[in-house]
């Protein structure tokens, strides 16, 4: 409304100098916008889509996941319960062998004393030899069962004075005979060390 008569002049200048359109032209405009719609429509879908198919792949993978890790539990209550089972048999069995065995090294040790009257030198020696062996078993069975009890952290100490050069000498005998078969000779040499508080068995 404010427009001045010069304006409206250079108005009706300027429309008359703006190309129009033909029919052709307008129709190639309206297939040109319409592909460029339908283009812009198909990347978004096929974006869509990947993302939708790659989260269903990782839905699967995230359920497979916890298919696994309810396996493992499972498998993993199943072996704390075997180990279980491994110790309180480990315990019974060696509870059950060292009862019977300990009545066998006392009754060989009352034959050594006499106390079921005199016995042969000859038999004597054999009867130590049964005492000795027994007593390396009664060891043996007794390491089974310390094995339980640190497993179970039940583990027992026996505190007593005891002499390290006794104990040494007591280690190497016992592995005398196997380092002889190999012509192997085993020594020692503990000086200046006084008794110990220890668990004699144990330090050995």
């Amino acid at each position: 409304e404010g427009a001045t008569t010069e304006d409206k002049q250079q108005l009706a200048v300027l429309r008359e100098e703006v190309r129009r359109l033909t029919a052709e032209e307008a129709a190639k405009l309206a297939r040109f916008t319409g592909g460029t719609l339908e283009l812009f429509l198909f990347a978004s879908l096929k974006s869509y889509l990947t993302a939708k198919v790659h989260l269903e792949s990782v839905n699967d993978s995230f359920r497979e996941l916890q298919a696994k890790n309810r396996e493992l539990r499972s498998s993993f209550e199943k072996l704390k319960a075997l180990d279980v089972m491994k110790s309180n048999f480990l315990a019974t069995v060696s509870h059950e062998l060292r009862t019977p065995l300990t009545s066998i090294i006392g009754y060989a040790e009352m034959v050594l004393e006499g106390i079921g009257g005199k016995i042969p030198a000859g038999a004597r020696k054999h009867v130590a030899l049964i005492v000795a062996k027994g007593e390396q078993l009664l060891e043996l069975i007794n390491s089974v069962l310390d094995m339980s009890k640190i497993e179970s952290g039940r583990m027992e100490l026996s505190i007593d004075r005891v002499s390290l050069e006794q104990i040494v000498e007591d280690a190497i005998a016992s592995v005398t005979p196997q380092a002889a078969k190999k012509d192997l000779k085993v020594t020692s040499k503990v000086e200046g060390v006084r008794d110990l508080l220890a668990d004699k068995y144990k330090l050995r």
